[in-house]
């Protein structure tokens, strides 16, 4: 029985160990795993406060789940969000964190990334490369694999970058908890519950002017 080449049986271990890890993040990721969706680096870290109570912002959140075309489900100390299945994503997780503070309930906005996507990029490129010099049918070189490496880091740079624009927030919700002191600006997520309704936002010079002058753009009303 001939032995595997080394060169061939490393970056297959790694893609299978890759493959399983992968597995096992979408298993957490669809069952809105709270200790998934709240792990790992955040691309997107806000805290909004609010005057209501933990139960009016729970109950206002609750109602608007399924809002901006989101799903999600209410967890222990908050709610675990993402976007449907169907739209093109590169599946960013969503948890609103909500806790006692001492003018109200306050929310903690973090957007995570599905780290598979990127982690399993590299064990498969190695597998590719040690595939194709195998067979000899290309002569793969590493500038030739980091260009790859690149368009796909820079395709999954721009998915995330979309996937944060068609989340905006959670809107909805931002919105539903209007009535409860939540005020945060739209382009920057600056905190605005000390500042008056309609005043610009101190940090980006935003205002809410300008968030109802795109809403009311054709296809752009939620």
């Amino acid at each position: 029985m001939s032995r595997v080449p080394l060169d061939m049986l490393i970056p297959f271990l790694l893609s299978v160990v890759a493959f399983l890890l992968g597995l096992i993040e979408t298993y957490l990721y669809y069952r809105f795993n709270e200790w998934y969706y709240r792990s790992g680096p955040a691309v997107i870290r806000e805290s909004w406060q609010t005057r209501g109570s933990v139960e009016a912002v729970y109950r206002a959140v609750r109602a608007h789940l399924r809002a901006d075309g989101m799903t999600g489900v209410e967890r222990s100390a908050g709610f675990c969000l993402r976007q449907r299945w169907w739209v093109h994503n590169i599946w960013p997780r969503v948890w609103l964190g909500v806790d006692e503070a001492e003018e109200g309930a306050a929310l903690q906005f973090e957007v995570r990334a599905f780290c598979s996507f990127t982690f399993g990029l590299i064990p498969v490129a190695i597998l590719m490369a040690a595939a194709i010099r195998r067979l000899v049918l290309v002569k793969l070189t590493l500038p030739s694999l980091a260009a790859v490496l690149l368009f796909l880091l820079l395709y999954f740079t721009w998915l995330m970058r979309k996937n944060l624009a068609h989340i905006g927030r959670l809107r909805s919700i931002r919105r539903a908890l209007a009535a409860e002191g939540l005020h945060v600006c739209d382009r920057c997520g600056y905190d605005l519950f000390a500042h008056a309704p309609g005043s610009r936002c101190p940090e980006c010079g935003w205002s809410e002017s300008n968030t109802i002058a795109e809403d009311s753009k054709p296809g752009l009303s939620s």
